[in-house]
């Protein structure tokens, strides 16, 4: 096929990430949503979540040996 081309490895870590994803979305989705609405122990618990969801989404990703680069 083609010999220059690497298989992808590391599914597990990519669906973690997936699915820590998808926590950071609604966590943050449904958090600034209390928060808006009065309910704000419980808005900021969900953010809480919401970012330690994202937390290890980029340990995960560091794992893989994913790099993040800046523009400076």
């Amino acid at each position: 096929m083609l010999p220059d081309v690497k298989p992808d490895s590391g599914y597990a870590f990519l669906f973690a990430d997936w699915v820590l994803g998808i926590i950071l979305v609604y966590m943050f989705l449904f958090g600034i949503g209390k928060i808006i609405l009065g309910d704000y122990l419980i808005g900021f618990i969900y953010i809480i979540l919401g970012t330690i969801s994202g937390i290890l989404i980029f340990k995960n990703l560091d794992k893989l040996g994913w790099e993040v680069k800046s523009n400076t």
